[in-house]
């Protein structure tokens, strides 16, 4: 990407080529004559005085294997040209020397020449190297040139840029392109136009402790098909769009290099950069993500830092990328995920973020994401919103300001397995408006609800567990059509599993409450479910059913509970089949403003004074508004039922 009106790195290479062609017709001085402008030099000098202003090109090399060393001495220009043109010749030291106001203020083309602590200001262009293999730029300076500090073009390989700095340049501190091998170590770009280095179609450089500053669009740019090169121990501080930027790159690697505080993104991969890794790498303070994916296609981030950013790390429309053991705190949003897919997050944490550790949202699908942690979060951990198909497991989920796990917004057929969340302040998992989704073998404890479903259809929970939650372990409100088998909840301070506000059509087998603290199954104003196997011990009432009506019980068993094993008040037209309430506190069944249901084949023994308990009136079983049928009744306390005859054989 460019600033208005810039040139690209192509008209930049047809210009230095023009330019070159035009410095080979410049004539030798006479023999014997003084060092001035125009100058061939056809053996080693040493300037003695400033030169110019010369009205085209300063100084030329004539031989190879010379030494220019101006002595800290200037070559001064009027605009036109270059100060020091070395072409063509091989092995040539350039030292000491300051070229300012031409087009160019150094210009080479040859093999293994060298430029040491020289300086190139105020000039169009401050180094050029054109088709110059092996050569050194070591300990130069370019500042203030109106288009490039130093710029690469054209086969300019394994060039070693040591220890140089460009400053103020108004395109780039550095440009390389269509060159490869260049070796980048300790240069500094600070307050150029649109880059600090500008890297493109070039393959196996490498960066070392390098520092790219303040520049108006961004600190590295990497784009048009850049592949297989290093960036490492190197920083991109204050830059105004982006720190370091990745485009159409490929099996390029970024290691333990820092961005802080620039304008949006730290870190940028985008338009299919692919095959590039991070590692290591540190993103601070950045306006928008401290790295940022659009489009990218399997790039793997991994052990990277992102802190005190808006987004610690963003995909967006991006896939098949690895995201693993990486951190993510004090950011608005974690970790970021729109509109992508088949991305992979392993062994990260997101901790103490604004918002929430984890988000997938925007029609993302497809993602897994396992072992990962979300802690202090200051909404929810994880958060799906419009996520389809996508896998969680192994995850973890503490102390967040609402959910541990969320799934909401028409997020359907998303797989949560082996997931824990612990004392986040609702509910552990809240699935609210979703559909399809799996839960199985997760974990909530300490929370308002483990598992809270509103408006939620067809999901289905397998063995997970709710336990020492402060409402209900399972809470199902205005869901319908659920599935929930061999679930597990334990001393939940209302109920262990709690169905409300009109929950229908839903399945609950084989599952087992434990000592919650008002019932281990509660229907409030629920119909047409079906509890099946499901087990209820050391409760207050084993199952409770207020208000609700067309619910089927069998072969459920309610023991060593308070007060009744089987409560219904107020509720009608259920039925209840092989079901167990032994050695309850008042009662195993105990009926109440409730008709025409249908008991049978049950049994309750050894129950504190009551088998069956029924005080409706009715044209039902022994006067009562309800049916019962072979149940039966052993050992209790005061009587079999009452009234009496409900149950056999106890009187």
């Amino acid at each position: 990407m460019k600033g208005p009106g810039r040139p690209s790195t192509a008209a930049i290479a047809v210009a230095v080529l023009l330019t070159l062609a035009f410095l080979a017709s410049v004539s030798p001085p006479a023999e014997g004559a003084a060092v001035a402008c125009g100058a061939v030099l056809s053996r080693g000098t040493t300037l003695t005085a400033n030169i110019g202003p010369c009205p085209s090109t300063g100084l030329t090399l004539g031989a190879g294997h010379m030494v220019l060393n101006c002595a800290g001495h200037s070559i001064l220009g009027e605009g036109v040209g270059a100060g020091i043109n070395a072409t063509g010749k091989p092995g040539e030291l350039i030292e000491n020397c300051k070229a300012s106001g031409f087009e160019y203020g150094f210009t080479v083309s040859g093999l293994g020449d060298t430029i040491a602590r020289s300086t190139a200001d105020s000039n169009e262009y401050g180094f050029v190297l054109t088709s110059s293999p092996r050569d050194s730029l070591e300990s130069d300076v370019a500042d203030d040139n109106s288009l490039v500090g130093f710029s690469l073009t054209s086969a300019t390989n394994h060039v070693s840029l040591v220890g140089d700095t460009a400053a103020g340049n108004g395109y780039a501190g550095f440009s390389v392109a269509h060159s490869s091998g260049e070796d980048v170590i300790a240069t500094s770009a600070e307050g150029n136009g649109d880059y600090g280095f500008a890297l493109s179609n070039s393959s196996g450089d490498l960066f070392r402790s390098d520092s790219f500053a303040s520049s108006d669009f961004a600190g590295l740019y990497l784009g048009g098909s850049v592949s297989a090169s290093t960036i490492v121990s190197s920083s991109a501080d204050g830059n105004s769009y982006v720190g370091f930027y990745l485009s159409n790159s490929s099996g390029d690697t970024l290691g333990s290099d820092t961005a802080e505080r620039d304008g949006y993104f730290g870190f940028y991969l985008t338009d299919y950069a692919s095959g590039d890794v991070l590692n290591r790498d540190t993103a601070s303070s950045d306006n928008s993500s401290g790295v940022f994916m659009y489009a990218a296609v399997q790039d793997t981030i991994t052990s990277v830092t992102a802190e005190h950013d808006q987004y610690g790390f963003a995909a967006v429309n991006s896939s098949k990328n690895v995201i693993k053991s990486d951190v993510a705190e004090y950011d608005y949003y974690g970790f970021y995920v729109s509109a992508s897919s088949a991305n992979r997050f392993a062994s990260d944490t997101a901790s103490f973020n604004t918002e929430s550790g984890f988000y997938l949202g925007g029609s993302s699908s497809g993602n897994v994401i396992s072992s990962t942690v979300a802690n202090g979060d200051g909404v929810d951990g994880f958060q799906l919103d419009y996520a389809t198909l996508d896998t969680l497991t192994g995850d973890r989920a503490n102390g967040n300001g609402n959910a541990g796990f969320v799934l909401e917004l028409t997020s359907a057929s998303d797989t949560l397995g082996g997931d824990t969340s612990d004392s986040n302040a609702n509910a552990g998992f809240l699935i609210s408006s979703s559909s399809g989704d799996t839960l199985y073998s997760d974990t909530a404890r300490g929370e308002v609800y483990g598992f809270s479903l509103q408006s939620a259809s067809y999901l289905t929970l397998n063995k997970d567990t709710g336990d020492n939650d402060t409402s209900a372990g399972f809470s199902l409100d205005s869901s319908s059509s659920n599935r929930l088998t061999g679930d597990f909840a334990s001393f939940d301070v209302i109920a262990g599993f709690y169905l409300s506000a009109g929950s229908g059509n839903n399945t609950l087998t084989g599952g087992d409450a434990q000592g919650d603290g008002l019932a281990g199954y509660a229907l409030y104003d629920s119909q047409s479910n079906a509890i099946s196997s499901d087990r209820a011990s050391g409760d207050y009432y084993g199952f409770y059913l207020s208000s609700s009506d067309a619910n089927t019980l069998s072969s459920d068993v309610a023991r060593v509970n308070t007060y009744a094993g089987y409560y219904l008040i107020g509720s009608d037209q259920n039925e209840l089949s092989k079901d167990t309430g032994n050695r309850n506190g008042y009662s195993g069944f105990y009926l109440v403003l409730s008709s025409e249901n249908d008991v049978s084949l049950g049994t309750a023994n050894y129950n504190s004074r009551y088998g069956y308990y029924d005080s409706s009136s009715g044209s039902g079983t022994m006067g009562t508004a309800n049916t019962y049928y072979k149940d039966s009744c052993s050992g209790d306390g005061v009587a079999g039922s009452l009234p009496g005859g409900l149950g056999k054989p106890q009187a």
